[in-house]
């Protein structure tokens, strides 16, 4: 929960590079903690991210 706490705090922040890393870093930690269906939301939301620039 403090991970999708804090990403929301982040996500409000227009740095696109530092968005990436938080990102990155939720899906390595759903990863690690063997969560697949929360994993795969913030693949989709990296995704997006990627392509709208």
């Amino acid at each position: 929960m403090r991970y999708e706490k804090g990403f929301r705090i982040l996500d409000k922040v227009n740095d696109t590079g530092l968005l990436e890393e938080a990102l990155a870093a939720m899906i390595d930690f759903y990863n690690r903690t063997n969560q697949p269906k929360k994993r795969k939301i913030y693949e989709d939301k990296l995704v997006k991210l990627q392509t709208r620039d």
